[in-house]
């Protein structure tokens, strides 16, 4: 596989979980900025996204869609239950959206963000949970 920034141009059509860790599928520009299609191992760790695979202890996050328009739905696996809160931070810091905060189990769950009248920008979807806390970066689209 040739080489590739992670800061480079990617376009991920897909990210699937596997033995060897999450496994990303796309079109990505290598180092030489030519164009090509690859595979590329992003986390050599194992992980889960999925309800295949569970996460040895840890948080899980993931959001989707990513970019996003009003609403997205936020999946997470906690290793503990507890009193769980999800939010999004615009680049302030300021909670531009809330949810309540509830008691779960563990194991998968989801929890819908709507946020009908954000500006398009960058945002930060915080996840609290016993066992600590997860962020992702979202982008809002009008």
């Amino acid at each position: 596989m040739l080489p590739w920034n992670p800061g480079a141009n990617a376009m991920v059509s897909d990210i699937q979980p596997t033995s060897s860790g999450l496994v990303a599928c796309g079109d990505f520009t290598t180092i030489s900025n030519q164009p090509q299609a690859h595979v590329a191992v992003m986390d050599p760790v194992p992980v889960a996204v999925g309800e295949s695979l569970v996460p040895r202890g840890r948080l899980a996050l993931s959001v989707s869609p990513n970019p996003f328009r009003g609403s997205a739905r936020a999946r997470f696996y906690l290793p503990k239950p507890g009193s769980v809160s999800l939010a999004l931070y615009d680049p302030s810091g300021r909670r531009v959206v809330s949810t309540p905060s509830r008691l779960l189990t563990t194991g998968w769950h989801t929890i819908d963000l709507t946020a009908p009248s954000l500006a398009t920008g960058v945002y930060w979807c915080r996840l609290e949970a016993p066992g600590g806390q997860a962020s992702l970066k979202l982008l809002h689209l009008e």
